[in-house]
């Protein structure tokens, strides 16, 4: 187990010193209580630059709700940002529960910091709820075929136009989810791997923000550009630099 953890519970006017002094070292792990379905401040970019740093230099950061009951989510704005800059979702672990998992996670010296991330996101011993639908595990050309049926597209336009849109979310849920298996199969169903999703991001994006290296040699393989840029302007490289994933920036 290890002790340097803490929580820290997000609330209007708290100030940047404070914030600051929170994440300092020793702490490894925190434990951040926010708005809601998991929203902090979304006036307040100084705050996410700093949780943004400490996510690069190796801090864990779980996102919980204040609430007495509920998730949190990155369906809102905030949330997503939280998200994007490598703060942890913790759906609907109470806070006790959250800093003990963080606690027992940080103490496995054996595993390594991806591993860790992704431990946090599960369900060890039933301390959250999970979203089956978080991991692609559905057919996609069924899936093609019954949105299209629903749509009552006929043509073989129209069903390309829906491939189109919906390969390219396939494909960046697939990356996060390290699932090679479930990336060939888009490709060899006619999936673009180069596909942008609605914010302009790649699965390469994706794959270089969570760290997952053998995601990244294979979708290098298949010649997926470095340099796509997303609605942000960056490049797959910069998500590997702010994920602090050396592996891949090497």
């Amino acid at each position: 187990m290890c002790p340097n953890v803490g929580m820290l519970r997000i609330f209007p006017g708290i100030t940047f010193q404070t914030v600051r002094a929170f994440l300092q070292p020793p702490v490894q792990g925190v434990v951040l209580q926010t708005y809601g379905a998991g929203n902090a401040p979304n006036n307040r970019p100084d705050l996410l630059q700093l949780l943004k740093e400490a996510c690069n230099w190796g801090v864990l950061i779980v996102n919980i709700t204040q609430c007495s009951r509920g998730n949190v989510s990155s369906v809102y704005a905030t949330g997503l940002a939280l998200r994007e800059i490598g703060v942890i979702m913790g759906a609907d672990m109470t806070p006790e529960a959250a800093l003990m998992k963080l606690s027992y996670v940080l103490g496995k010296d054996e595993w390594t910091l991806d591993h860790k991330r992704t431990m946090l996101a599960r369900s060890l011993r039933g301390e959250m709820t999970t979203v089956v639908g978080d991991v692609l595990n559905i057919s996609d050309s069924e899936l093609i075929d019954s949105v299209a049926n629903y749509m009552s597209l006929s043509s073989r336009e129209e069903v390309a136009k829906v491939k189109d849109a919906i390969y390219p979310c396939l494909m960046c849920a697939a990356a996060k989810a390290n699932d090679i298996q479930a990336l060939e199969k888009l490709r060899t169903s006619g999936g673009n791997l180069s596909g942008v999703n609605q914010d302009g991001r790649t699965a390469l994006h994706v794959a270089c923000r969570k760290g997952h290296v053998n995601v990244v040699h294979y979708l290098l393989n298949h010649g997926v550009s470095v340099h796509m840029k997303d609605y942000r302007k960056e490049t797959p490289l910069i998500d590997a630099v702010e994920g602090g994933h050396l592996e891949i920036i090497r």
